[in-house]
């Protein structure tokens, strides 16, 4: 994070309970961040952020071996008039997932559902997918504090595909190989949208099966363009083509 003297010269997440007006005092980990990886002294400036869409200033009062000592101001809440952005997506293999995580959430998702699909390549259950999910929700915390969100965006799974359809919400939308030659714009709904729900198949496609029960469940069809992309560049590409016609990449009206 850079700026002039008066900004933040790092942001942090800490509890909601946890972020109120007043004294605050930081220790274990976020003691760590602050002093020996940020190497932030007393007098420094601060961001504390909840998760939840709160965010505060802070200024560090005293720093000692186990604790700092920050002085939180006015605590704001993030205010947003975007489509709630949902992404059903699958677990890929070494750190893509990783990657396409931090990805969607610097990029604004709020909700990121694992499924798994009859082509998925990585299939985990139980405490590795436990695990997983653990290391995948602090990579969402890592990038949220980094892009500079103050809410966290849900995630969860692996799910049947059967259960992930049936939570759907809002406009639903599949992305398929098979269809590249059909513009999204082309079914898009005309008025506004409060929720979209964006299908996303593994690296192997969609079966056909998936994409029927995918449309029995409401869902339109598109394409993402002539060329055949990996799985994590099409849920990058899906949330960004839906945001600039209907989120907060929009070119404002005139």
């Amino acid at each position: 994070m850079s700026g002039g003297p008066g900004a933040p010269r790092c942001r942090l997440m800490v509890a909601p309970a946890a972020l109120a007006s007043g004294r605050l005092e930081l220790r274990g980990d976020d003691h760590h961040y602050l002093t020996r990886v940020r190497r932030l002294r007393a007098g420094d400036l601060i961001e504390l952020f909840d998760g939840q869409g709160r965010a505060a200033g802070a200024t560090i009062e005293a720093i000692d071996g186990a604790t700092a000592v920050v002085t939180v101001g006015e605590v704001r809440a993030a205010t947003s008039v975007r489509p709630r952005m949902n992404l059903l997506v699958p677990l890929l293999k070494g750190d893509r997932t990783d990657w396409c995580v931090q990805k969607l959430v610097e990029l604004g998702a709020d909700d990121i559902q694992f499924v798994r699909f009859a082509r998925s390549v990585v299939r985990v259950d139980g405490e590795r997918a436990g695990a997983r999910l653990r290391r995948l929700e602090a990579v969402a915390r890592d990038a949220a504090r980094q892009c500079g969100r103050a809410d966290l965006p849900s995630l969860s799974g692996p799910h049947d595909l059967t259960g992930a359809l049936g939570r759907a919400a809002g406009f639903k939308l599949l992305f398929w190989e098979q269809a590249r030659d059909l513009p999204l714009a082309a079914v898009l709904p005309p008025g506004p949208v409060a929720e979209v729900s964006l299908l996303v198949g593994p690296e192997g496609g969609l079966a056909p099966a998936e994409v029927d029960a995918a449309q029995a469940s409401g869902f339109a069809v598109a394409g993402l363009g002539p060329r055949v992309l990996r799985a994590e560049t099409a849920a990058l590409a899906a949330l960004v083509a839906v945001q600039l016609l209907l989120g907060d990449l929009r070119a404002p009206a005139v």
